[in-house]
């Protein structure tokens, strides 16, 4: 069974620019080989727009997502989860 990741970003996709944390989250993804075990989705908001960028695993939000923020949260929520 795949892990259901959503990543919500309050910024607009212009240009069909990813906002930086979803970059990396994406970049983590691929670099540790478990992509296609996980069911991404992009979204504007998870209404918790006063939370900031939030990232939604299975049923859990986390809300306040930066760059730095992203590899802790890949390695804690989602590798772990995945071994």
């Amino acid at each position: 069974m795949k892990e259901s990741v959503v990543l919500a970003s309050k910024v607009t996709l212009l240009n069909h620019q990813l906002p930086s944390f979803l970059k990396e989250f994406l970049k983590q993804a691929d670099q540790a080989g478990v992509a296609e075990k996980l069911n991404l989705h992009a979204t504007f908001c998870l209404e918790n727009c006063s939370g900031g960028s939030s990232i939604r695993i299975n049923e859990e939000i986390i809300s306040d997502v930066t760059v730095d923020k992203v590899i802790r949260i890949f390695q804690n929520k989602v590798i772990n989860k995945l071994k």
